[in-house]
C-alpha cells in the first residue's frame, strides 16, 4: 500500500535527522549499519515503483578504497552526500506529490476501520467457500473474530497492538482488543451469543466507556459486535444508544451483519 505524502515526508526527515549523530561514529558501527539499512527500506517503500531512487543512495561510498587514505573523511563525505540525496528526495515529495488526507487523522482512519468492519461478514463467508474438499475457515467464537480482525487491520495500519493492557488505575484487568497507536483508535471486538445479547452487551459497553475515556491513547473507540446468527434483537437501537461522543471520546458501535 503506497504511503501518503505526510508519511513520506516524516519518514525521509527522520533518516536525514539521524545523519548528524552518525558523524561521530564509523562505517563499522552498528548505528551506521542500522541507519543504512533503514534508509534503503524507507526509500524503497516511499518510491515503490522508482528503483532509481534506491540505486542513487546505494551508489554512495562511505569508505575509501585507497590504501593509507583518511577513512574518517571518506565516511563523513559519504554521509554528507547521502544527506544531500535524501534532502533532494524530500524536496521531490514536498513539491511534486499531490496533497492527500492524513491517514492518521481520526476521521480518515475511522472511515477505514468502519469500512473494514462493514465487510467483515462478507470476508468470513468467502473464507468458508473452499474448493477441492478443503475444510472451510470457521469463525466460531470471539477469539476467532479477534484473530481474523487482527490480520485484516494490519493491511491498512502499521502499528496494531493486540490486547494492550490498560493501566491498573482503570480498575480490574480490562484489556482493549486492538490499539491503533498512531491513530489513537481502540477497536474492541465481541461476538454475540446466547449469554451476550442486547442487555449484556450494553452493560459491558458502559463499563468499557468509563475505562477508555481515561486511556491516554484512545480518542476514538470502535465497538464491533459480530452477530452472524442475529441474536441481537435491536441492533439499530443499540447502535444509536452508543454511537456518539461520550465526553471527548468518539464512540462508534457496529452490530454486523444485519439482515444479510
Amino acid at each position: 500500500m503506497p504511503i501518503n505524502k505526510a508519511h513520506a515526508l516524516n519518514h525521509l526527515r527522520r533518516q536525514i535527522d539521524q545523519i548528524s549523530p552518525l558523524l561521530r561514529g564509523s562505517v563499522s558501527s552498528p548505528e551506521f549499519t542500522k541507519w543504512h539499512r533503514d534508509t534503503i527500506v524507507t526509500i524503497r517503500e516511499t518510491f515503490q515503483s522508482r528503483r532509481d531512487h534506491v540505486l542513487d543512495f546505494q551508489a554512495v561510498s562511505f569508505s575509501s578504497t585507497s590504501w593509507g587514505s583518511d577513512q574518517q573523511n571518506a565516511y563523513n563525505e559519504g554521509l554528507e552526500k547521502a544527506g544531500a540525496i535524501l534532502t533532494s528526495m524530500f524536496n521531490e515529495v514536498e513539491r511534486f506529490w499531490p496533497d492527500t488526507p492524513d491517514a492518521d487523522s481520526p476521521s480518515d482512519s475511522l472511515t477505514m476501520v468502519l469500512g473494514l468492519l462493514n465487510r467483515f461478514h462478507l470476508i468470513v463467508r468467502k473464507l468458508q467457500e473452499r474448493r477441492s474438499g478443503r475444510d472451510p475457515v470457521k469463525i466460531q467464537d470471539e477469539y476467532d473474530v479477534q484473530y481474523l480482525l487482527y490480520a485484516l487491520l494490519q493491511l491498512d495500519f502499521d502499528d496494531v497492538i493486540p490486547e494492550e493492557p490498560t493501566p491498573s488505575s482503570y480498575g480490574g484487568s480490562s484489556r482493549v482488543d486492538f490499539l491503533l497507536k498512531g491513530e489513537n483508535i481502540v477497536v474492541e471486538a465481541k461476538m454475540a451469543r446466547q449469554n451476550l445479547r442486547d442487555k449484556k452487551i450494553g452493560e459491558e459497553l458502559l463499563i468499557d466507556l468509563n475505562r477508555y475515556q481515561a486511556h491516554p491513547n484512545c480518542k476514538a473507540l470502535v465497538c464491533f459486535v459480530y452477530d452472524p446468527f442475529e441474536l441481537v434483537e435491536n441492533p439499530k437501537g443499540l447502535e444509536n444508544q452508543f454511537t456518539k461522543h461520550h465526553g471527548e471520546l468518539d464512540v462508534r458501535l457496529l452490530v454486523r451483519p444485519q439482515g444479510l
